[in-house]
C-alpha cells in the first residue's frame, strides 16, 4: 500500500476545482473506472474504489495521478493506492465534517463506473 497523501485536518473543506475544469475531471475518472469498475466500499471516513487491471499495466500510475489531482483542489482528503496482480485499489479518506464530499466522490464513481 502507498499512502500518496494525509488527511488535512487543518485544510478547509472546500473544493478549490474550478467550475470549466469540472467536465474533464469527471472524464479522466471515467477513464479510469468505466468497464472495469469491480467493487465500491465505504465504511465511515474511507471510500474505497477497486479497479481491475484488464491487462493496464499503468493502473497505479494512473490511479496515482488522479489522486494528485484530486488533492490539489481537496487539499482536505487523503489518498492511498494499494496494488495487486489483477486489480488497483484506490482509497480517499475524509476527516470529520466531510462526509458529503464523500457521498458527492462515491456518486461520481458508480455513476462512472457504469459507463459502457
Amino acid at each position: 500500500m502507498t499512502v500518496l497523501s494525509q488527511v488535512d485536518p487543518s485544510a478547509e473543506i472546500a473544493c478549490t476545482l474550478p467550475v470549466r475544469e469540472g467536465g474533464e475531471r469527471l472524464k479522466a475518472l471515467g477513464a479510469l473506472v468505466a468497464h472495469r469498475l469491480e467493487a465500491v466500499s465505504r465504511n465511515g471516513d474511507r471510500l474505497r474504489m477497486r479497479i481491475g487491471r484488464a491487462g493496464d499495466a499503468g493502473l497505479e500510475a494512473k490511479a496515482a495521478a488522479l489522486a494528485e489531482e484530486e488533492k490539489g483542489c481537496c487539499a482536505f482528503l487523503g489518498f492511498t493506492v494499494e496494488s495487486e496482480r489483477d486489480a488497483v485499489t484506490l482509497e480517499i479518506v475524509a476527516p470529520d465534517g466531510a462526509a458529503a464530499t464523500l457521498d458527492g466522490i462515491e456518486w461520481m464513481v458508480r455513476a462512472a463506473g457504469r459507463e459502457r
